[in-house]
């Protein structure tokens, strides 16, 4: 592998060291939900005694505490058991493409000291960034719930993504087959360990099980990228303009041209928007693509198409806070509105939800911020990833890297 199990923080991780029927399996991922749920409840201020627990269940209808087990245990058993966790993703349609692009997607963490950063850096791979891995529009990680819950990608965090490999359809069964025996395996043995069992030690398993390979993060072209990325978390959008692009600039006489005056101009340029990106990148595809088509050409792909989806996973968050503030100021109309209750306990509802002041000033916040990730109207060359209609970016799967 690119990055080899060896360059992980490779101490020994607390597991469950025995053989364990299906219902145990089960019984375990249960138990990680109910304290994944109390763990969540306890941060929120809504957690109360064991004894209140107690007594809350024996005041509770039995059918609804029921009914609640049930449904836990059959979301359980789906996590735990493989043929269940196959058939969540044929549910989902990932066999069904005629490629089925695997990215590994990096996404900021909360906000950590310097020092955490520093030993982040030290003890990771990828340092103090949260990794995961998707397989079309669903993800697949591992945090402190220490489950990993397949499910449909949302860009609320991610820094940027990489293409790892694309999947024939033909290969698809067997993929889900061994990407399931992992999960289901992790879910039902493992424990988050921030150094042992963590979310880039998750990939790495799930990539050896499926013996696929990472693109390597050395050289001059990611290695700066990868090294930024280490130490802060965060990507600058700086690219070298290589010399041949130059060469080829002065050869067709093209000096006056407004995009290459840019390109000529600076050593390293950097993208300040998704429009200038995709409006430099067309260029010098259309100038010299057989460029990006060597084995230099074809590390600069990966990274100006981790770029592009960078801007686009910023994009499709703003959209994404955008029907959330349509919706809580729906929600506000309906409290306005509804004649069934008194103006306190209009009041009191208003006041759990944010003001119309506080939606506008972030709506004009999200808006102002999406507009530099939009992409260019007319062409983008790496493809909408909304649609996956292919745009004219040169075809080489990164497999061949």
């Amino acid at each position: 592998m690119g990055n080899s199990p060896s360059t992980w923080f490779s101490s020994p991780s607390p597991t469950i060291p025995v053989i364990l029927t299906d219902e145990q399996k089960i019984e375990i991922v249960l138990d990680k939900i109910l304290e994944h749920e109390r763990n969540v409840a306890k941060k929120s201020g809504t957690t109360c005694s064991a004894s209140e627990d107690s007594k809350t269940s024996q005041n509770a209808p039995q059918s609804d505490a029921s009914t609640d087990r049930d449904q836990k245990y059959r979301e359980a058993k789906k996590l735990a058991i493989t043929d269940s966790m196959e058939n969540k993703f044929y549910a989902n349609n990932i066999h069904n493409h005629e490629e089925l692009t695997i990215k590994l997607i990096f996404s900021e963490l909360a906000p950590q000291s310097f020092a955490n950063r520093a030993i982040a850096a030290t003890i990771s791979t990828f340092g103090a960034v949260h990794t995961s891995l998707s397989f079309g529009k669903l993800i697949v990680d591992w945090n402190d719930s220490s489950l990993c819950i397949p499910r449909e990608f949302r860009a609320t965090s991610a820094i940027f993504a990489i293409d790892v490999i694309k999947i024939p359809k033909e290969q698809t069964t067997d993929m889900i087959k061994e990407l399931s025996k992992v999960i289901c395996d992790w879910n039902t043995t493992q424990y988050y360990n921030q150094f042992h069992t963590n979310c880039q030690t998750f990939v790495d398993a799930v990539l050896k099980q499926l013996k696929i390979q990472l693109p390597t993060f050395k050289g001059d072209t990611l290695g700066p990228l990868f090294q930024q990325m280490r130490r802060s978390g965060t990507i600058d959008f700086s690219y070298t303009v290589p010399d041949f692009i130059k060469k080829k600039i002065k050869e067709q006489k093209k000096e006056n041209e407004e995009i290459s005056k840019v390109l000529l101009s600076a050593k390293i340029i950097s993208f300040k928007t998704h429009d200038e990106l995709d409006t430099i990148v067309t260029y010098m595809y259309d100038l010299c693509r057989e460029y990006f088509l060597s084995e230099k050409g074809i590390q600069e792909q990966v990274l100006l198409k981790a770029y592009d989806r960078a801007f686009w996973m910023r994009y499709l968050k703003a959209e994404d806070r955008i029907k959330e503030i349509k919706e809580l100021r729906e929600i506000r109309e309906q409290v306005i509105s509804d004649n069934s209750l008194s103006e306190e306990e209009k009041q009191a509802e208003l006041s759990e939800l944010p003001t119309e002041e506080e939606l506008e000033k972030n709506l004009e916040d999200i808006k102002k911020a999406q507009e530099c990730c939009s992409p260019n109207s007319r062409r983008c060359p790496f493809n909408d990833p909304r649609n996956q209609t292919l745009v004219g970016t040169p075809t080489r799967s990164v497999k061949e890297l």
